[in-house]
């Protein structure tokens, strides 16, 4: 609310006014003066203070000169020229030297001046703050027991304004920066910047009134995301700092203050950072280039297109340096070209099976000084590598034996060896308890070993039908340690080959009882019958079909029957005693050659021809007949 003095409206002259006994009457002269020359202005209105006043306001303030208190007051103010100065024109000079009026203590004073004081500091107030005058500020954050609490925001409106006006403006530049559109003179975006900035005074703006708290914190929170768009932007770590202290002085509280510390944390480390890195950019620079030529090199490798030599990538006196310089700057750097060198030695297995340059690299990645996280990754791949070169030297060890081993396939495949010499040498070949104690590296030994035990156990029954060597050689498959897909197959082979064994047994007995039958049904019929009632050249045919040259070949080759090959020849035997000695004779030549493979059979087929060859007439023929 604009401040306008009656007395000095109306021209009034306090002196005269003083001495006179009729004040009523003066005030009223007064109002008709003014009035008369707005009637005769032109505009119906005169000029007061750059205001026009009307015949109204004139009206107005006259009446309020009526009124005893208002009177009162408007007279204090006349006569106390600063504060009539402040009311006015905001003229500061009352807080240079402001006296505690007895009049400040009346109430209705204070509620009739706080509509005025107000105004005029609201505008004082912004000039101080805009002047940067520190010692103007203070006082008058001192002295504002004239303002009523309700007009208080009408006090520090137009600061409170300003305040946001600058946040909106930082604002749109912090956008404009994140956008990538700021614009700015010249190639110094710092110079912009912080003559942009000028406008905040941060003394100043730490002595505004807490009343204006939530602006001061927005105001310092826009200025802090400003270093940050800023560092985004533009990777400038002392300008994002420069500006992030600015956040950092002015006074805050709550989130506001706690996300400027933050911000300004980060920002501060990155500096400090950087500015350790700016020191050392030719070491940084030199390890650069190291962590880039084994990228290359990793590359380059799996191409097939590089012969490697470790002390041309990285030396152990480059190795030494890079480990004395600080952490905080050079430990990623260590942690980037360990890693590399672990990748590079990978590739250099995958590619060239080369265990010893794959071991180099690995090992040098190991000497480097790395993070806790990093060194775990680097010592699981040496530790692999170490384990790789281990099963390298083993297969060096046993490659001979395995090598024979292979050959023994191809010859039983060939038909040169029988399945009892591949077991004897497969047995001979496998240091099977010297392979178990070898520990996880003799993994892959283990492999390789069954794998050949395998296929020389498919080779010996696929090519000799010898079921029990097969199965003989499976079982030192069997006797290594550990499981693996050869172990698997070894498992499963020997399991179906004794299932096929089994069944192959059951099919040859089931032969065995129908050959076995048909003699014992031959036997039951002619046991009882007189020699020369039986049909001899019958029994004798029947000798002759059943033992055909298959079932010759079968009977005599199923040695592990040999208790079926005697059963068969008892039955055989039974029945030539039964025949005539020429009869008889020609029985037994129809399946003698079924002992063939029995020793013992044999011996005792033998002895039965003999004695049927020797037949005399004397008693057999009382007996048999001829």
């Amino acid at each position: 609310m604009k401040y306008i003095n009656p007395f000095q409206l109306l021209d009034i002259d306090l002196s005269k006014l003083q001495n006179s006994n009729n004040i009523g009457s003066q005030i009223r002269m007064a109002k008709q003066r003014k009035l008369s020359e707005i009637e005769f202005s032109d505009n119906a209105y005169i000029l007061f203070q750059s205001q026009e006043i009307t015949k109204n306001d004139v009206n107005k303030y006259a009446d309020f000169l009526t009124d005893v208190d208002k009177y009162e007051y408007y007279l204090f103010i006349t006569n106390y020229k600063d504060l009539d100065n402040f009311l006015q024109q905001a003229d500061t000079n009352i807080f240079n030297n402001f006296r505690q009026e007895a009049m400040y203590r009346d109430k209705k004073f204070v509620d009739f001046i706080s509509p005025f004081f107000s105004d005029s500091y609201a505008i004082a107030y912004l000039q101080a703050l805009k002047s940067r005058n520190k010692t103007l500020l203070q006082k008058m954050e001192l002295q504002t027991s004239l303002i009523l609490k309700e007009d208080f925001d009408s006090a520090l409106q137009k600061t409170k304004l300003y305040i946001e006006g600058l946040t909106e403006k930082y604002q749109e530049v912090g956008l404009a920066i994140d956008e990538g559109e700021f614009t700015y003179s010249g190639d110094d975006i710092s110079r912009s910047i912080k003559t942009l900035l000028t406008g905040v005074d941060v003394e100043c703006f730490n002595f505004v009134n807490k009343y204006l708290q939530p602006q001061r914190n927005h105001l310092a929170q826009t200025i802090r995301n400003l270093s940050v768009s800023i560092y985004n932007a533009y990777a400038d770590d002392t300008l994002a700092l420069y500006v992030v202290k600015l956040a950092k002085a002015i006074y805050t509280d709550g989130l506001a203050s706690k996300n400027i510390s933050d911000a300004y944390e980060q920002i501060y480390e990155i500096h400090t950072n950087r500015e350790q890195e700016r020191k050392y950019e030719p070491d940084l620079n030199k390890f650069g280039i190291v962590l880039s030529k084994v990228i290359q090199l990793i590359e380059s490798v799996s191409k097939h297109k590089v012969s490697l030599n470790i002390n041309t990538i990285i030396s152990d006196t480059d190795v030494r340096n890079l480990n004395t310089l600080p952490d905080d700057i050079f430990i990623q750097i260590r942690n980037q070209i360990a890693l590399a060198l672990v990748g590079l030695s990978v590739a250099v297995w995958e590619n060239y099976q080369d265990i010893e340059q794959t071991y180099e690299l690995s090992f040098t990645a190991q000497k480097l000084n790395v993070d806790v996280d990093t060194k775990k990754i680097i010592r699981n791949s040496f530790e692999q590598v170490e384990a790789l070169k281990r099963q390298r030297n083993l297969l060096q060890k046993y490659q001979l034996k395995i090598e024979t081993l292979k050959n023994k396939v191809r010859e039983v495949e060939r038909g040169i060896i029988t399945g009892e010499v591949a077991y004897s040498n497969a047995n001979r070949l496998i240091p099977v308890q010297q392979i178990n104690l070898e520990g996880l590296e003799a993994n892959d030994i283990k492999e390789v070993f069954c794998q050949l035990i395998n296929n020389l156990a498919v080779a010996v029954f696929n090519k000799l039908h010898d079921f029990d060597n097969a199965i003989n050689i499976l079982q030192i498959g069997r006797s290594i340690n550990g499981t693996s897909e050869g172990k698997r197959k070894v498992e499963s082979t020997y399991k179906q080959l004794n299932q096929m064994k089994l069944q192959e047994q059951e099919s040859i007995r089931r032969q065995f009882a129908e050959i076995i039958g048909v003699f014992a049904n031959i036997y039951s019929q002619i046991k009882d019958m007189p020699t020369k009632s039986i049909n001899h050249d019958h029994v004798v045919n029947i000798f002759r079909n059943v033992f055909s040259r298959e079932v010759i070949d079968f009977v005599a080759e199923a040695n592990a029957y040999s208790d079926l090959q005697n059963q068969l020849f008892q039955n055989c035997k039974n029945i030539a005693n039964k025949l005539k000695k020429d009869y008889a004779l020609d029985a037994i030549r129809s399946f003698e050659e079924i002992g063939k493979n029995n020793n013992t059979l044999a011996s005792s087929i033998r002895q039965f021809k003999a004695e049927q060859t020797n037949r005399s007439s004397g008693l057999w023929n009382s007996i048999f007949g001829n």
